[in-house]
Parts: structure tokens; sequence; C-alpha cells
């Protein structure tokens, strides 16, 4: 069952580094090298020097970008830039925001949460990994011993008990409360209430937790605590858990937004070849006129929600098509192994009966695949030439996340996107 326990979290010293907005940062994975410089410029003292630091040329295995992120956590401890609190604690964690006009509230805990590899323990992952991203994290967690990022963490709670054990937190004075770039408030309150923090800890035992974002950096620290342990770098068994943001599934708050997909590579294909193509599958509905927006087929696709329905739009944005499933019986089967619930995702019937079967086979295209979160921007990307098609999609429902997570089986490559991402920065911690 999973494990969880306060720790004595590393914090920056506000006193030292003045505005706590300048020395926080998205997390590695969504930063783009722009603004890596950008965030290296706002503070000496921003976190990017740690979970994402510049190469230099003549980088070598004594000194590099992981060497250079350890000295600087090291250097900002030693000069009081960071603190360790002295009490171990959990952390309540509130993010504000607006998606597409609608306003949420997004509360969780940040905790450290006992590792286990998938399959050995009830912490399950949804989504598969690629093994460059977790050299790269195992590469920085040896050389910092420390968690520089939260991990996301989403379990039941239908009746609210873990969430009313900290229910009392969110009208009081937070440690930390600003407001980023994206307009997303973030608020950070430290717990060390022990009658508070033995009540989430005996609630959360027997509830299973489903990763919803940073897969690669719970893998990693499977792989930190073993290396650690055959290495003989270990304090206690401080190496034996991460930093999970634990969030209910019942959060009005939790937001699942769809990561719809730009196609490239497919050279002379007209976007009627591809609808003709379709249509044995798929009812097939064009919109006329004023209804070609990105406005107009995300209605459309939230009233088929259910019927397996996707969005193509071509020719530079000026037409779209509505494609809905005719029949569920055509995905019986395929592709082989998988469960009737695998094959029943939107996202997985997108790669596998479209982009695999229809696409790459039938029609011999060697397609490539971006991704975006917002219909309007994919829409623009088809309008500026930046990729010649795109299938707008819905959002994965979280239900589904589980269902899937639970079965033992994993989604393709971005089925979702939790909006939005947790900061780095606010919390680090001690690996040894």
């Amino acid at each position: 069952m999973p494990e969880i326990a306060p720790f004595r979290g590393i914090r920056y010293n506000a006193g030292v580094v003045g505005n706590m907005l300048d020395v926080v940062a998205p997390p590695y994975d969504v930063i783009s090298p722009e603004e890596q410089d950008a965030f290296y410029a706002r503070h000496p003292n921003n976190c990017i020097r740690v979970i994402l630091a510049k190469e230099q040329d003549g980088d070598s295995d004594a000194s590099n970008r992981y060497t250079r992120a350890a000295a600087a956590l090291r250097e900002w401890l030693e000069t009081g830039v960071l603190v360790e609190d002295e009490t171990p604690a959990m952390y309540a964690y509130e993010q504000q925001f607006t998606w597409e006009g609608a306003t949420y509230a997004r509360r969780g805990i940040l905790t450290a949460l006992r590792v286990a590899p998938f399959g050995e323990g009830d912490v399950l992952p949804h989504e598969f990994t690629k093994p460059g991203a977790k050299a790269d994290r195992l590469a920085l967690m040896k050389a910092t011993g420390a968690n520089t990022s939260p991990i996301f963490g989403i379990f039941p709670d239908e009746a609210h008990d873990v969430a009313g054990a900290v229910e009392a937190v969110w009208d009081t004075e937070p440690a930390v409360d600003i407001t980023d770039e994206q307009e997303v408030r973030h608020r950070l309150w430290v717990l060390t209430d022990a009658d508070v923090l033995a009540s989430v800890a005996d609630l959360m035992r027997d509830r299973p937790v489903y990763i919803a974002d940073g897969h690669h950096r719970y893998e990693t620290t499977c792989t930190y605590a073993a290396w650690a342990e055959e290495q003989g770098e270990t304090t206690g068994d401080l190496h034996r858990y991460c930093i999970m943001m634990l969030v209910a599934m019942s959060d009005p708050g939790l937001a699942v937004m769809p990561t719809h997909r730009l196609l490239t590579g497919l050279g002379d294909l007209a976007p009627g070849d591809l609808v003709g193509a379709l249509a044995d599958a798929f009812d097939v509905a064009e919109f006329e006129g004023k209804q070609c927006t990105p406005e107009a087929v995300e209605r459309a696709l939230l009233e088929r929600a259910a019927d397996h329905a996707f969005g193509l739009v071509a020719e530079g944005g000026t037409r779209a098509w509505l494609l809905t499933l005719k029949d569920e019986a055509v995905l019986d089967g395929r592709p082989g192994g998988a469960s009737a619930d695998w094959r029943r995702l939107d996202v997985a019937i997108l790669a596998d009966l479209i982009i695999e079967d229809t696409i790459r086979q039938r029609l011999g295209r060697d397609v490539e695949v971006g991704y975006d979160h917002k219909a309007d921007t994919t829409w623009q990307a088809v309008a500026n030439g930046a990729c010649q098609m795109a299938f707008l999609l819905n959002a994965t429902p979280v239900e589904r996340v589980k269902t899937i997570a639970a079965g033992g089986e994993r989604m393709p490559a971005k089925s979702t996107f939790f909006y939005p991402k947790l900061l780095s920065g606010l919390v680090f911690r001690r690996l040894k």
C-alpha cells in the first residue's frame, strides 16, 4: 500500500532571494531553450540552474551540467539561499487558474512517498516512458542527491476523507503566494501538526495512487534507490522516497485537457482522400462557412464525447470535418493483446485506426505527429503551415486513466494533459 511521510523540505529563503516568482520555474521537460535563457537571466538563484542547467563547451565527465547543478544546490544551502526545514512537514499546495473561460482551484498535498518498481506496489503508471529522459534525470539525481521536482499523483477520495483532514488550512495565511506568467496563482502552506500528518498518512494507506505526470522521475527514483544501495550512498531510507503531489480524483479543480495531434510528412495527400479512406469506419460531416472554426469543432466534439468523435482540420484551416466512429465493433482485436477498455480510448483509436492503419499503412504516408493542447493554436498551426493537417479530440476522462492503470496497461504517449504543471523550486528534498 502507498506509504507517505512528512519530510524536511528545502525551500528558498524569501529574505535572501526576494520575490519567490523569480526563483521558480515550470518542470524541466516543458522548458524551451529560449525559456531556459530567460530563467537564467531572471535571477542568479533561479532553480533552472538545478533542474535544467546549461551545457557548456568543454564539458566532461568531471565537469558538466549535472555537476554544476549539484554545486549550485550546495552553495545555496551553505549561503542561506536555501534553508532546510527543521521540522518534517507535508505541504498543502493550491493552484488557481482559468482554462478557456472556466475557473478552477486544484488542491493537493506535497509529501514524501516511498517508491517501488511498477508492479510491486499500489503506485500505478498510465503512460509509457522514454529511456533518454530517465538517463538524464538519473544523472541529475546521482549528482545532486536530491529530489528537485515533484511528481504528480491522483488517488480516489470520493468521501473527501483526505481532503477533509487538511480542509482548515486553506483559510490560513500561506507561506508562498505568487502568480505566474500564465496567470496561475500558486499558494503553499507548511503542515507540521502531528495529528494532521498522521491522519493523512493513515488515510492514504489503503488507496492506490495513479501517476498523472512525472513517470520518468518516479521510475528514475526507483533506479536511483537501487544504485544508492549498491554504492553505499544511503542515509537511512531517504533514498527510497520521492516528492509526490497527491490530488484527489474527485477534486473539483482536477482538470484534464486534450492533447491535439499535428500531422506533417503527408506529402501530397489531399484531405479529401484521407476523409474518403476513413468513411468506411466513420460518419463524416463537414463544417460549412462560418461554422468552420475551432470553437464550433470543440462544441461538436463535446456533444459527441461518448461516440468517439474527432475533428480534422486541413487546407490552411479553411476546411474541417467531424469524424464519428460508426461502430465500436471495428475496434475488436486491434491491436492484439489490448483490452477492450484500451481499444476504446479516443487516443488509441486515433493512434491505431487512423494514423497507423489508415495513414501509414493504407495510404503509405510516413506521417510525423506533433502535439498542442489548445484548439485555437492547433488550428493556427494548420493555417500558418506549421503542419499539414491536425486532429482535434476530446480530453481523456480521469476515470479512464484509473481504469487503464488499474488493469496494468499504459496509454499511448500524450494521452493526458493535467493543467497546470506543478512548479519546480517550491520544495526540494534530500535523498541522502
